[in-house]
Protein backbone atom coordinates (compact mmCIF):
# COMPACT_ATOMS: atom_id res chain seq x y z
CA UNK A 1 0.00 0.00 0.00
CA UNK A 2 1.33 3.40 -0.92
CA UNK A 3 1.81 6.20 1.59
CA UNK A 4 -0.95 8.20 -0.12
CA UNK A 5 -3.40 5.31 0.24
CA UNK A 6 -2.38 4.79 3.88
CA UNK A 7 -3.06 8.46 4.66
CA UNK A 8 -6.41 8.19 2.89
CA UNK A 9 -7.44 5.25 5.08
CA UNK A 10 -6.28 7.18 8.17
CA UNK A 11 -8.63 10.00 7.13
CA UNK A 12 -11.48 7.45 6.98
CA UNK A 13 -10.60 6.25 10.48
CA UNK A 14 -10.37 9.81 11.75
CA UNK A 15 -13.76 10.73 10.32
CA UNK A 16 -15.33 7.58 11.77
CA UNK A 17 -13.88 8.45 15.19
CA UNK A 18 -15.21 12.00 14.84
CA UNK A 19 -18.69 10.60 14.07
CA UNK A 20 -18.56 8.23 17.03
CA UNK A 21 -17.58 11.12 19.27
CA UNK A 22 -20.48 13.23 18.02
CA UNK A 23 -23.00 10.45 18.54
CA UNK A 24 -21.73 9.95 22.09
CA UNK A 25 -22.68 13.47 23.14
CA UNK A 26 -25.75 13.58 25.44
CA UNK A 27 -28.70 15.57 24.08
CA UNK A 28 -28.46 17.96 27.02
CA UNK A 29 -25.25 19.32 25.48
CA UNK A 30 -26.73 19.75 21.99
CA UNK A 31 -28.39 23.00 20.89
CA UNK A 32 -32.13 23.04 21.50
CA UNK A 33 -34.31 22.35 18.50
CA UNK A 34 -31.92 19.78 17.01
CA UNK A 35 -34.68 17.26 16.34
CA UNK A 36 -36.23 15.71 13.26
CA UNK A 37 -35.57 16.53 10.42
CA UNK A 38 -32.29 18.21 11.39
CA UNK A 39 -30.85 15.12 12.99
CA UNK A 40 -31.65 13.14 9.84
CA UNK A 41 -29.84 15.75 7.77
CA UNK A 42 -26.85 15.44 10.11
CA UNK A 43 -26.85 11.64 9.75
CA UNK A 44 -27.05 11.94 5.98
CA UNK A 45 -24.23 14.48 5.81
CA UNK A 46 -21.90 12.61 8.18
CA UNK A 47 -22.30 9.28 6.42
CA UNK A 48 -22.10 10.82 2.95
CA UNK A 49 -18.70 12.26 3.86
CA UNK A 50 -17.66 8.89 5.31
CA UNK A 51 -18.71 7.12 2.11
CA UNK A 52 -16.85 9.61 -0.07
CA UNK A 53 -13.70 9.23 2.04
CA UNK A 54 -13.96 5.45 1.74
CA UNK A 55 -14.34 5.68 -2.03
CA UNK A 56 -11.29 7.96 -2.22
CA UNK A 57 -9.17 5.62 -0.09
CA UNK A 58 -10.35 2.60 -2.05
CA UNK A 59 -9.47 4.25 -5.36
CA UNK A 60 -6.04 5.30 -4.13
CA UNK A 61 -5.38 1.83 -2.72
CA UNK A 62 -6.66 -0.12 -5.73
CA UNK A 63 -9.31 -1.89 -3.65
CA UNK A 64 -11.35 -4.41 -5.63
CA UNK A 65 -15.13 -3.93 -6.06
CA UNK A 66 -15.73 -7.05 -3.96
CA UNK A 67 -13.60 -5.69 -1.11
CA UNK A 68 -15.39 -2.34 -1.41
CA UNK A 69 -18.74 -4.13 -1.06
CA UNK A 70 -17.44 -5.79 2.13
CA UNK A 71 -16.37 -2.39 3.41
CA UNK A 72 -19.90 -1.15 2.71
CA UNK A 73 -21.29 -4.01 4.81
CA UNK A 74 -18.83 -3.12 7.56
CA UNK A 75 -20.09 0.49 7.48
CA UNK A 76 -23.69 -0.77 7.72
CA UNK A 77 -22.79 -2.90 10.75
CA UNK A 78 -20.88 -0.01 12.31
CA UNK A 79 -23.86 2.31 11.82
CA UNK A 80 -26.14 -0.26 13.48
CA UNK A 81 -23.74 -0.60 16.42
CA UNK A 82 -23.58 3.19 16.67
CA UNK A 83 -27.37 3.35 16.88
CA UNK A 84 -27.37 0.59 19.51
CA UNK A 85 -24.72 2.31 21.62
CA UNK A 86 -26.92 5.41 21.76
CA UNK A 87 -29.22 3.47 24.13
CA UNK A 88 -26.63 4.19 26.80
CA UNK A 89 -26.21 7.92 26.07
CA UNK A 90 -28.48 10.17 28.17
CA UNK A 91 -31.29 11.61 26.05
CA UNK A 92 -30.48 9.52 23.00
CA UNK A 93 -32.24 6.52 21.59
CA UNK A 94 -31.56 4.08 18.76
CA UNK A 95 -33.59 4.54 15.61
CA UNK A 96 -34.06 2.32 12.59
CA UNK A 97 -34.84 5.44 10.56
CA UNK A 98 -31.50 6.99 11.54
CA UNK A 99 -29.77 3.76 10.56
CA UNK A 100 -31.54 3.73 7.19
CA UNK A 101 -30.46 7.32 6.56
CA UNK A 102 -26.90 6.34 7.51
CA UNK A 103 -27.01 3.60 4.87
CA UNK A 104 -28.38 5.95 2.22
CA UNK A 105 -25.73 8.53 3.06
CA UNK A 106 -22.82 6.09 3.00
CA UNK A 107 -24.01 4.53 -0.24
CA UNK A 108 -24.49 7.92 -1.88
CA UNK A 109 -21.10 9.07 -0.63
CA UNK A 110 -19.38 5.96 -1.93
CA UNK A 111 -21.06 6.31 -5.33
CA UNK A 112 -20.29 10.02 -5.56
CA UNK A 113 -16.74 9.51 -4.33
CA UNK A 114 -16.11 6.72 -6.83
CA UNK A 115 -17.40 8.92 -9.64
CA UNK A 116 -15.20 11.82 -8.54
CA UNK A 117 -12.15 9.56 -8.30
CA UNK A 118 -12.72 8.49 -11.93
CA UNK A 119 -12.80 12.13 -13.05
CA UNK A 120 -10.06 14.70 -13.55
CA UNK A 121 -10.92 16.18 -10.16
CA UNK A 122 -9.19 13.16 -8.59
CA UNK A 123 -5.84 14.67 -9.51
CA UNK A 124 -6.43 17.21 -6.74
CA UNK A 125 -7.52 14.58 -4.22
CA UNK A 126 -4.35 12.53 -4.09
Amino acid sequence: MTEVARRAWWSVAGWALFQLTLTSVPTSVLPSGFDHPWDLAAHLALYTVLGALIARAAALGDVSPRALARIGLLVACGAALDEFHQRYIPGRDPSVLDWAVDLVGSGAGMALGARIMRSKVSLWLR
